[in-house]
């Protein structure tokens, strides 16, 4: 049996014995110490929540700027492919290439 069941066991036993019942009497000493221990756990957890979430929104709102960020890339370099690809020049065609090859591998992650 958990201290807490047990605490709630006992609770509910020594309430039946009082008028009005009185809840919490004569809870162990190690219960108590127990007790104390979970509240300074869960205050902890609360915090790491807290700490996890304004992460997890700092991540998202970065997230949505590059997003916006490589969608701008991806239009440029789309243009400059749209621009370039008639060309005669054979650098200029190299350059087409590579570009056409930097969307298709961004394409394939």
């Amino acid at each position: 049996m958990s201290y807490l069941e047990e605490i709630k066991m006992r609770s509910k036993s020594m309430a039946l014995m009082t008028d009005p019942p009185i809840y919490y009497r004569e809870v162990k000493e190690e219960h108590y110490k127990h007790l104390i221990e979970q509240a300074e756990r869960v205050q902890d957890l609360e915090g790491d929540a807290e700490n996890i979430y304004r992460a997890n929104h700092d991540y998202s709102r970065r997230n949505d700027i590059l997003t916006q960020q490589n969608k701008r890339y991806r239009e440029a370099i789309n243009f400059a492919i749209d621009y370039l690809k008639n060309s005669d020049i054979r650098q200029v065609q190299l350059v087409v290439t590579g570009l056409k090859s930097a969307l298709e591998s961004d394409s394939d992650e």
